[in-house]
């Protein structure tokens, strides 16, 4: 099986990326998976293959880990501690 029929073959699953605040509330999400390019509208379902859902979804964990380093060294600096 070529890698061309595997990708149109892939399991299609729906997602909606959520909306962002302010100015870049309705930012478009491009993914490319295989160097097949995907440009995802935000609050909107879409079908995707399943290869581009687990990367949205891998960059999303990514993302809250980011979130959650930065959020334990704020709690952790200097400015924070109380004598």
């Amino acid at each position: 099986m070529s890698a061309n029929s595997a990708a149109k073959t892939e399991k299609k699953v729906k997602v909606i990326l959520p909306l962002l605040e302010g100015k870049n509330a309705s930012q478009d999400v491009f993914v490319s998976v295989n160097f097949k390019p995907y440009k995802i509208q935000r609050g909107v379902e879409v079908e995707v293959p399943e290869s581009v859902a687990n990367v949205l979804d891998e960059a999303q964990r990514a993302a809250n880990e980011e979130i959650r380093v930065r959020n334990q060294r704020a709690f952790r600096s200097p400015e924070n501690k109380h004598s």
